[in-house]
């Protein structure tokens, strides 16, 4: 399934950049590139990233598209 139409990343590139050790949305986006433009993928990077690591649903600290204002 593809996760981010932007950068045409799909559900197993998140799996393994999490497997590779990304623990937050950028440390996903700086791995495979999902996040960085529209950021309507950032809840399903975080809810993969919290699957993945087998963490409680919203625990993943970033949330917000990457590089947005905080």
């Amino acid at each position: 399934m593809i996760v981010c139409h932007c950068r045409v990343v799909n559900h197993r590139d998140i799996e393994a950049a999490v497997d590779g050790g990304a623990r937050t949305v950028p440390e996903v986006a700086a791995i495979c590139g999902a996040g960085i433009d529209c950021g309507g993928c950032v809840p399903t990077i975080a809810d993969t990233v919290d699957a993945r690591l087998d963490l409680p649903e919203t625990a993943c600290a970033v949330r917000s598209r990457v590089g947005a204002a905080a």
